[in-house]
Parts: structure tokens; sequence; C-alpha cells
């Protein structure tokens, strides 16, 4: 019965391959936000510092206040640049919104995408190594008591088992899976004898 694609197995399995894929987009998309965020805020003390320079503290040697002139309009071209572009939009705006954004497609399905997370790095940097960073919720119109109980129960056993793995792979107790046996690559590989 767990190998029909209705059965209530398959289909918290199928969501929790989607909970995966929105939370792996939301953490790549807040680090996005964090670094442009860092990059704009030494963009614009770069600004201040130079507007500060030319127009405040008037240097009395013309060749350095050419090179504070100069480094002012890098800065306000750089700046121009950034928000014209629409890479402010797309690196600073949409991560903030991509929660609300993901709950207008997901509400047809009768899910909803919720943020389990304070707002600072240190929590998200944890939470992404966890797996609570974000979590599919089921709407109660559409499911029933019981199902929406099945699917969280499922999520929580996932997620323990996947903390038990990690934690033992970090302490080294099991080897990744990912590593290759040499033994097979020397067989494998053949030197085209």
């Amino acid at each position: 019965m767990d190998t029909i694609p209705s059965s209530p197995t398959q289909i918290y399995r199928n969501m929790l391959i989607l909970e995966e894929s929105l939370r792996s987009q939301y953490i790549t998309l807040r680090v996005r936000r964090y670094k442009y965020t860092l990059f704009c805020a030494l963009l614009v003390t770069w600004t201040v510092y130079f507007y500060y320079g030319v127009f405040i503290w008037y240097s009395v040697y013309a060749y350095v206040h050419l090179i504070h002139k100069l480094c002012l309009m890098i800065g306000v071209v750089t700046l121009s640049l950034f928000y014209l572009s629409g890479l402010y939009s797309k690196t600073m705006v949409f991560p903030r919104r991509f929660i609300s954004n993901s709950n207008k497609g997901l509400r047809q399905f009768n899910l909803k995408l919720v943020s389990t997370h304070s707002s600072s790095s240190k929590a998200l940097l944890a939470a992404a190594t966890r797996g609570d960073v974000v979590k599919l919720v089921l709407l109660p119109k559409a499911f029933s008591a019981e199902f929406r109980e099945g699917w969280e129960v499922y999520r929580q056993e996932y997620w323990e088992r996947e903390n038990d793995k990690r934690a033992a792979r970090a302490s080294g107790l099991v080897p990744c899976s990912c590593t290759y046996n040499d033994e097979t690559n020397g067989s494998s590989s053949g030197n085209g004898k």
C-alpha cells in the first residue's frame, strides 16, 4: 500500500521533497541578501566618506582632491547602476518577499510555507544545518486532522534521522557516502588497454 502514488506515505515524501527545495531556495536567497546588504553598506560608506573628502574636508593638495572626486564619482555611479540595473530588487527585495510569493503559488495546493526562525543571521546559519528554517503547513480546510498530524509526525521523524546522520558525519563516526572507493575507481577508469 505504501508504493501506491496516492498513499499518505508517498504524499508525505513528495511534500518533504517540495519543502526541502523551498528550504534550499530560501537559504540561498537569505545568504545572497546578507552578502549584498554588506556590499551595499560598504558602497554607501565609501560614497559618504569621499563625499566628506570632496565637499566638507577639502584637501589642500590637488592630487588628493582629484582622487577623492574620482572615488566619489565611482561610488555614485556604482550605487546608481546597482539600483537601476535591478540588482537591488533581485538581491535585496525579492528574498524578503520569497515566503509571500511562494505562498501565492502554494495556495492552490492548500499548503502554506511558514518561517520558523528568528531574523538573526546566526539563527539562520544554525538552522540551515538542521532543517528548521521553513516548513510546509497543511491548511485545515482541505486536509483532515489525522492527515495533518501524520504529516507532522512524518516530517519530525525525517528531520530527527537527518540530524542524527549529520551529527554522526560531523563527529567522524560515519563516513560520508559521497567518498569514492579507490578499488572501484581504478578498475572502472581503465588505462585504455
